[in-house]
């Protein structure tokens, strides 16, 4: 039996020429776009350089909500600075940053003339602060007016420093927690 993908597509098109290839594969499309599932933004607000947002997955009924820094926007490379509350009442903030850093290289996190919160970068760009740092950096970022998060994007390049206002926080974190509050536990219906 011949397996060559030449022969196998002309048996699919037949006499037709291209068309049934064609239909086939938006029959395919289709049907797998009918499976996947969509989340839903039942909810933004901006507040300056930071959001707000709370979506729901249909398929699972799963429900979260964000508080982040940009607000999102189509084609926006700025890194992304976010605060949470997993469910068990501590903070947690998380720094994705928006291009290519070096590996090996920390990134920094710093408000106002604080001193600066150190985070380890995954391979991803990803890196965190839990418990007691998470709190003292919500703390500093409820009271501060300004953050800075530098990042070293390449071997030899100068560091990358992204500027944040921080007017605004403080109604987003209420806003925040209040969404939290109204909407459960975010585990499901």
């Amino acid at each position: 039996m011949d397996w060559r993908f030449r022969d196998v597509f002309e048996n699919i098109r037949g006499p037709g020429g291209r068309g049934a290839t064609g239909a086939l594969l938006l029959a395919a499309w289709l049907l797998a776009s009918s499976w996947a599932g969509a989340a839903y933004v039942s909810y933004l607000r901006s507040y300056g350089d930071w959001s707000v947002s709370c979506a729901l997955d249909e398929p699972t009924r799963y429900r979260w909500c964000t508080l982040r820094a940009p607000p999102p926007e189509l084609f926006d490379r700025r890194s992304e600075v976010a605060v949470g509350e997993p469910g068990d009442g501590a903070f947690m903030v998380t720094v994705r940053v928006g291009g290519v850093v070096r590996e090996g290289a920390p990134l920094y996190l710093r408000i106002d003339a604080n001193p600066p919160h150190r985070g380890e970068p995954n391979r991803f760009g990803e890196a965190g602060w839990r418990g007691a740092e998470a709190a003292a950096l919500v703390g500093e970022l409820e009271g501060g007016r300004h953050m800075v998060l530098r990042s070293y994007p390449g071997q030899g390049a100068p560091p990358r420093d992204e500027n944040y206002s921080l007017a605004g926080f403080g109604e987003a974190l209420a806003d925040y927690r209040a969404r939290l509050r109204d909407r459960g536990p975010f585990t499901g219906e």
